[in-house]
């Protein structure tokens, strides 16, 4: 029974993350809340899942490798992890009636594996070492994506005039900065 509490607390945090992965795709919401039952199903019929650390670490990895599955399987509407660096280019609100705020388009044009790294550090608070572990890759590439997508999102947004400076690097900061 513990594992079914521990799935019910999480799914608030996996729904977050998963409607930030579609938040341009129309229809996001509920094809991110199928995308979250459809880790929960999976997890449930898992056997050994782990403690609670590994456990959050194993959905978030699910969830986060079903996504891709179906950006892979839909050309154009997102990118494949065989993309080549960068952001896409041409990338479009999901409809011309889905009124979109600025950084709603800016994380849906960042490569998909720039997002992730951005929304698992940025959004859910995951140390490097976590989002790591949670994407299959090594710490030194989550943090060459997480640059990535910082860099490409600081240019899109162009600096508002409200915005603090990091002195020693000379750019706006938007993303609180985990360590």
């Amino acid at each position: 029974m513990k594992l079914r509490e521990d799935l019910n607390a999480l799914t608030p945090r996996l729904r977050r993350y998963a409607r930030a992965l579609m938040s341009g795709d129309p229809g996001g919401s509920e094809r991110a809340d199928d995308l979250v039952h459809a880790t929960l199903i999976r997890a449930l019929g898992s056997r050994n899942l782990g403690v609670h650390a590994d456990l959050v670490i194993r959905l978030y990895a699910t969830l986060t490798q079903m996504h891709r599955d179906i950006a892979d399987e839909q050309p154009g509407r997102a990118q494949s992890r065989s993309a080549v660096f960068g952001a896409r280019t041409g990338a479009k609100p999901a409809s011309a009636n889905v009124r979109q705020s600025k950084l709603t388009i800016g994380l849906m044009s960042l490569a998909l594996e720039d997002r992730e790294a951005l929304l698992l550090v940025a959004l859910e608070n995951f140390d490097h070492d976590e989002a790591a572990r949670i994407v299959h890759v090594t710490k030194t590439v989550l943090l060459t994506r997480l640059t990535r997508a910082r860099m490409t999102l600081e240019a899109q947004l162009q600096i508002h005039p409200g915005a603090t400076r990091n002195a020693d690097q000379g750019h706006v900061s938007y993303l609180r900065l985990v360590k």
